[in-house]
C-alpha cells in the first residue's frame, strides 16, 4: 500500500526533529564545558593573586575553549546537514514505512530497506528518548507473521485462520539496532538462494509457524520482555485454549536477553503461554555483558572525570546512549538488574525457568575457538563465556540445556549461518514429546 507523499513528509519531518534534538543536546554540552573551565580559571587566578579584577585577564584565558567549543558546534552542524541529506534518500518513497520488507537477502539496494534499517539503527541508539518524547520513528513492539506486522490480536487471527492448526510456534527475536529483517542477512551468499532464513530452511511442515518480533532496541530489556510476554499472551491464546501446541524462542544477541525477560516476567505474571515454551535458543547473546559497552562505559567515566571541553563533550555524546545499549555493560534482564544499582556489576537476577532448555550458541572469528583470539576477542561484540552463560544467576541457578562454540562465525553473522543450522535442526525439530 502506496503512502501518500503527506505522509511521507511527516516521516522526514520526525527525523529533523530528533536531528534537533541532538543539536540541542550538543549544544548544551559544549555550554555546561565552557562554564566549568571558566570557573576553573577564575578559582586559580583567585586562589593565586586574591584579586577579584584578575578575573578581566579570563578573557583571553578562555579564547582557546570557545574556540574549540564553536569548532564543535560546527562540526555537529556539517554532520546534520550530512545526515538531513542522507535521511531525504532514505525517505520511501512507493511503499509504506509501516510495510514489512521481504525477509530477502536481494532487497539490500531499495529504498525501503535503507529505510527500514536507519529505523533499526536509531531506534537501537536512542530509542529510550524517541519513547520517551513519542516521537513517531520510536518503534512499538509488533509481530510480524507472513509479511505483515501486527499487534497480538491480528497475529492471533492469523493464526487460527491457518489451514493446519499451529502445533509448534517459533519466535525469532533480532539483536541491538536492527529489525526482524536481520534474519535473512547474507542468505544469498551463504545458503544459495536469497529468501533463506533460519524459518525457511527448517520450519516445513504445516504445522510449523515463525513469528518474528519487531521492537525499539534502545528501550530497557526489561521493558521489552515484559512487553513481549504480554504480545505472546493475546497472540497465542487461542492457539493454547484449543489444542496442544509447544513455543521456542530464538534471539540474537540482544534479542536472546528479551527472549529470557519474556519468559521470566511471563513466569512470574503466570502467563499461559509460557505453559507451552520447551526452549528458549540464544545466538551471540551476551548473558554476562558485552565488552565493548563495557568499555564504552569506562570512557563515559574517564573523559567526564577530566572535565575539560575537548574531553566533556565526547564524554556526553558517549552517556547519551540508548538504556537498551547501556543493559548489555553486564546483561541486565529484569529490572532488579539496572534499577538504584548504579555502576553495581555482578550476575542477573532473572530466573532460569525449571522444565526449559536454554540452548546457547557462541561465535567466535577465530577459526580455533580455545585459541587466545578465540576466548578474548569472540565474535568481536561478545566472548564466549558471556554467550555460553557459564556462570551463575544471583540466585546460584544455572540453565538447563546444550551449549556449542563455533569457530569462524562473527557475530552479525550468527542471525544466519549454515554453521549453526545443525544445532538449530537439533533442537526445534524434536517431536513435542521429545526432551527439550
Amino acid at each position: 500500500m502506496a503512502d501518500d507523499p503527506g505522509s511521507q513528509r511527516a516521516g522526514w519531518r520526525d527525523v529533523k526533529d530528533l536531528i534537533a534534538t541532538g543539536v540541542t543536546a550538543g549544544s548544551r554540552s559544549v555550554a555546561k564545558s565552557q562554564r566549568g573551565l571558566i570557573r576553573r580559571i577564575a578559582d586559580e587566578v583567585g586562589r593565586v593573586t586574591g584579586r577579584a579584577d584578575a578575573l578581566a585577564a579570563l578573557g583571553d584565558a578562555v579564547w582557546l575553549p570557545f574556540a574549540l567549543s564553536h569548532a564543535q558546534v560546527r562540526l555537529v552542524t556539517q554532520l546534520t546537514s550530512r545526515a538531513l541529506d542522507v535521511a531525504d534518500e532514505l525517505v520511501p518513497t512507493g511503499a509504506s514505512t509501516a510495510q514489512a520488507v521481504p525477509l530477502r537477502s536481494d532487497v539490500t539496494q531499495t529504498r525501503a530497506w535503507a529505510w527500514d534499517g536507519f529505523l533499526g539503527l536509531v531506534n537501537g541508539l536512542v530509542g529510550d528518548h524517541l519513547a520517551r518524547v513519542a516521537n513517531p520513528l520510536a518503534l512499538a513492539m509488533t509481530l510480524r507473521v507472513g509479511d505483515t506486522l501486527c499487534d497480538g490480536a491480528e497475529a492471533a487471527a492469523w493464526l487460527a485462520a491457518r489451514d493446519v492448526a499451529p502445533r509448534h510456534v517459533v519466535v525469532f527475536v533480532h539483536g541491538l539496532t536492527a529489525t526482524e529483517w536481520s534474519w535473512a542477512w547474507d542468505a544469498e551468499a551463504v545458503h544459495g538462494t536469497p529468501d533463506a532464513t533460519y524459518a525457511t530452511l527448517l520450519l516445513d511442515e504445516p504445522a510449523e509457524v515463525a513469528v518474528y518480533v519487531r521492537y525499539n532496541t534502545g528501550r530497557h530489556i526489561s521493558d521489552n520482555g515484559q512487553r513481549l510476554s504480554q504480545l505472546l499472551g493475546v497472540a497465542l491464546a487461542p492457539l493454547l485454549a484449543n489444542g496442544d501446541v509447544e513455543i521456542s524462542l530464538v534471539g540474537h544477541s540482544m534479542g536472546g536477553l528479551v527472549a529470557r525477560s519474556a519468559a521470566h516476567y511471563g513466569d512470574r505474571d503466570r502467563a499461559a503461554w509460557v505453559s507451552a515454551l520447551r526452549r528458549i535458543v540464544t545466538l551471540g547473546t551476551p548473558h554476562q555483558g558485552a565488552p565493548l559497552e563495557q568499555l564504552g562505559h569506562v570512557a563515559a567515566r574517564v573523559l567526564g572525570a577530566i572535565g575539560l571541553p575537548g574531553t566533556q563533550v565526547p564524554a556526553d555524546i558517549i552517556d547519551a546512549r540508548s538504556a537498551g545499549i547501556q543493559d548489555l555493560r553486564r546483561g541486565a534482564v529484569v529490572e532488579e538488574d539496572w534499577q538504584g544499582r548504579g555502576d553495581a556489576r555482578g550476575p542477573s537476577a532473572a530466573r532460569w525457568l525449571p522444565g526449559v532448555a536454554y540452548h546457547r550458541v557462541a561465535g567466535t572469528v577465530a577459526a580455533d575457538p580455545a585459541s587466545a583470539a578465540g576466548r578474548v576477542v569472540g565474535d568481536t561484540m561478545v566472548q564466549p563465556r558471556s554467550a555460553l552463560a557459564l556462570d551463575a544467576n544471583r540466585h546460584g541457578e544455572r540453565p538447563q540445556g546444550e551449549v556449542v562454540t563455533l569457530g569462524g562465525v562473527p557475530h552479525v553473522a550468527l542471525a544466519n549461518h549454515p554453521a549453526v543450522l545443525p544445532h538449530l535442526r537439533r533442537w526445534l525439530k524434536r517431536p513435542a514429546s521429545a526432551t527439550p
